[in-house]
């Protein structure tokens, strides 16, 4: 049984959906990019690709604008199973419009598990965080925790060894080096390089990108398990603080690398992301290393059959609560067809 949406449905739905953003790796370059539209007609909720705020040089590939729409359909999921309605989802459904990628339409009724309660509560709260964790272990409960909500989602979670660890920091660390910013670059007024897209979507005023609270303290060592946004920001003072010296970082796996691969991959992420809020984790991406795939992808991957693809590289740790990025009103994304 199909269950009609109606505007006021979808724009719930929709809110959900742009919950995601902060924390997806439509935020994973520091750009936070919300990289979609949403279009409502009578009983199907079309998701596509918004190929106006992709970005050209940060994600060439379009894997994070995937990912980050996988992100998306999963609170829409979990919106649908809070309101008591079976969500039923198709992932690039016309092949005539690849800029489609996913359409969700509402079934029977049903009734909300105690662990999606949970991520419900929690959606409000998930975000990126960039700050300094502490150096507390995660519990193997939570870890064990993590692996199957990304296996429920088709996908895999591994927590690196401490040798893959620091092999993809070193990783982390150079591409680092290329990507750094000098003011020159910052303030080009067309978008030809990375640092063009990097000053565009971290601008201030915005309802959408990274504004100069959420770039997280200035890094008091060198070489710190997240990106140093080492930007002027107005009005914005940065602290210096200390990173953990033991960084826990996990491998979000699947086994294929396809389009539809990266938006199950999406889905699997937000799932962990939401188990980890809910056991009062805070979690931000590496995505520096992925930017350059074949050494991190072949060194990590090395003996795997199964799951050989690697997707995205997260860091999870005990942290004081960061703000949330700016969000865009669902009014600005969703149209009736």
């Amino acid at each position: 049984m199909r269950q009609a949406i109606t505007p006021t449905l979808a724009e719930h739905l929709v809110t959900a959906a742009l919950a995601a953003t902060d924390s997806s790796p439509a935020s994973s370059s520091g750009h936070d990019v919300q990289p979609w539209r949403f279009q409502l007609d009578q009983d199907v909720l079309r998701v596509f690709a918004d190929r106006e705020r992709a970005l050209r040089f940060g994600d060439a590939t379009g894997r994070d604008l995937h990912m980050a729409t996988g992100a998306a359909l999963y609170n829409m999921r979990l919106a649908a199973a809070h309101l008591g309605y079976t969500a039923v989802v198709r992932s690039r459904p016309d092949r005539d419009d690849p800029t489609l990628l996913a359409t969700l339409r509402l079934g029977g009724p049903r009734v909300a598990t105690l662990a999606e309660q949970a991520q419900h509560q929690a959606l409000w709260l998930c975000h990126g965080n960039r700050y300094h964790y502490r150096d507390t272990p995660i519990p193997l409960r939570v870890v064990t925790e993590l692996a199957e909500a990304a296996q429920v989602e088709g996908a895999e979670l591994t927590m690196l060894t401490r040798d893959q660890a620091w092999h993809v920091l070193r990783m982390a660390w150079r591409v680092e080096r290329r990507l750094a910013l000098g003011p020159e670059h910052r303030a080009a007024p067309a978008w030809r390089t990375d640092a063009d897209e990097f000053a565009w979507w971290t601008s201030e005023n915005r309802r959408d990108g990274t504004p100069a609270p959420g770039f997280g303290p200035r890094p008091a060592a060198r070489r710190v398990p997240t990106r140093d946004f080492d930007v002027p920001a107005p009005g914005h003072s940065r602290v210096t603080a200390h990173f953990e010296s033991r960084p826990q970082l996990f491998a979000l796996w699947t086994r294929h690398d396809e389009p539809a691969d990266w938006l199950r991959a999406g889905q699997a992420l937000q799932h962990v992301l939401l188990v980890a809020s809910a056991n009062m984790l805070s979690g931000c991406f590496l995505y520096q290393p992925l930017r350059f795939p074949e050494p991190v992808r072949d060194r990590l991957a090395d003996g795997r059959a199964d799951f050989p693809y690697p997707q995205i590289i997260l860091r999870l740790g005990y942290a004081t609560p960061a703000g949330r990025s700016p969000r865009r009103p669902a009014a600005h994304v969703l149209e009736t067809a």
